[in-house]
């Protein structure tokens, strides 16, 4: 049992750092070498609205000092600008200036594409909604060991 779950785990990491590396490729591919594939994924959660930085950390699993690591590297490069939040003035929401609405553009269409892709090539092997649903378990489970230290 013990050899299967960390198979298991390795697939896991192993998986995510595929996913990165082709973030990285697409970002690439658009000429957005600046930026890293985590903030590439922090464009895409943006996406056209405005979403605070404890949303990203809450909500889309982003660490705290990791997200405003980024958001600030993001604001410099011209990529995100803060507003103030109308409910909270000590808050600032997130959205996307011009140039990171670009950059939402072209990863949204290529994630679209590989979507497609992705479900060509193994839509009869895989019920996606057992597939997800097993996935929030584990990271459930993951996230309940860390509250019982």
């Amino acid at each position: 049992m013990k050899n299967s779950c960390m198979d298991f785990y390795t697939i896991l990491e192993q998986t995510h750092k595929s996913f990165l590396d082709l973030m990285k490729h697409e970002l690439e591919a658009i000429d957005a070498n600046n930026l890293t594939p985590i903030q590439g994924f922090i464009i895409l959660n943006i996406g056209n609205g405005n979403v605070s930085l404890s949303e990203l950390v809450l909500k889309r699993g982003y660490s705290g000092s990791n997200a405003s690591y980024n958001i600030k590297k993001m604001v410099s490069g011209g990529y995100v600008k803060q507003i103030p939040s109308p409910h909270d003035k000590r808050s600032f929401l997130l959205t996307l200036t011009e140039k990171g609405k670009y950059i939402f553009n072209k990863l949204q269409s290529s994630m679209n594409t590989h979507a497609q892709r992705f479900e060509r090539i193994i839509k009869d092997r895989v019920n996606y909604r057992r597939a997800t649903k097993f996935l929030k378990e584990v990271d459930s489970y993951w996230r309940n060991s860390l509250n019982e230290w």
